[in-house]
């Protein structure tokens, strides 16, 4: 609704004199923003989802790359040497 709907909208409820028609008329100017905020709502929810799975994923490839890791390097590895490894260059 444009400003002047809503204008008008209010001014015919008041005339009426019966509150549901005021009230109807605040839901009615309402319903956008509430709707929007639902949107809103869902649209942030399923980014999480995404992002959520997506990073499940890296975590999951990462824990596999240390594991492949920690079999190739010897238990106390020289700092100063460079790791060796097909896992590490991925």
């Amino acid at each position: 609704m444009d400003l002047n709907a809503i204008g008008q909208s209010r001014l015919d409820a008041k005339e009426i004199g019966e509150i549901s028609a005021e009230v109807d008329v605040e839901d009615q100017i309402e319903a956008p923003g509430r709707e929007l905020a639902d949107y809103r709502h869902r649209l942030n929810r399923k980014r999480r989802q995404l992002i959520r799975s997506v990073m499940s994923d890296l975590i999951a490839a990462i824990d596999e790359t240390l594991q492949s890791l920690s079999n190739t390097v010897p238990k106390k590895p020289n700092p100063a040497r460079e790791v060796k490894s097909a896992h590490w260059e991925n």
